[in-house]
């Protein structure tokens, strides 16, 4: 692998409001006393190649969808700039960043891979990413498998002339 530097900064923060009905909570005594703020779940977290969960490579994922199923080879994956594929085997996919055009005519189905399939939400599951839709998850300890020869593909399908694109995250 080449030596690059490469840094993640992770932040997640949704804050939702919630003003309940006088005729739920009768005991209120105005509409401030009926308010709820749910923002106890923020996440915010820095990736290095030095940090404890490391992020040493990104895989940009620039896909124009034909109807048949594109595979992604960890083991020869794509990389910024147009960079010749590079090898990432026994690194672990660490988080991912994906969107959905919102001119998109369906859903975009993101998969083990049919041969030698790397297992991102487990075996045999796969996620639709609905037109409009972004996907974003990041590992807090290492727990997704190693690429190597038998543990490498990722499966993207979907509606002929749809589009996704995003980064995976790699590292150890």
């Amino acid at each position: 692998m080449a030596n690059e530097t490469v840094t993640l900064s992770a932040v997640l923060q949704m804050t939702a409001k919630e003003i309940l009905a006088a005729a739920d909570l009768p005991s209120a005594n105005s509409e401030a006393d009926r308010t709820w703020n749910h923002n106890g779940l923020n996440h915010s977290d820095n990736y290095s190649g030095s940090s404890t969960v490391s992020i040493d490579q990104i895989v940009p994922i620039d896909i124009d969808l034909t109807g048949s199923p594109i595979t992604v080879d960890l083991t020869n994956a794509p990389k910024t700039g147009g960079r010749t594929a590079e090898d990432h085997t026994g690194l672990k996919v660490i988080g991912l960043l994906l969107n959905a055009p919102t001119g998109n005519a369906g859903a975009v189905s993101m998969a083990p891979g049919a041969s030698n399939p790397y297992p991102l939400f487990g075996t045999a599951k796969d996620i639709e990413i609905a037109p409009g839709r972004v996907l974003a998850f990041m590992e807090q300890t290492v727990g997704l498998a190693a690429v190597s020869s038998s543990v490498k593909s990722i499966d993207f399908d979907g509606t002929n002339g749809d589009h996704i694109d995003g980064l995976l995250f790699l590292g150890s």
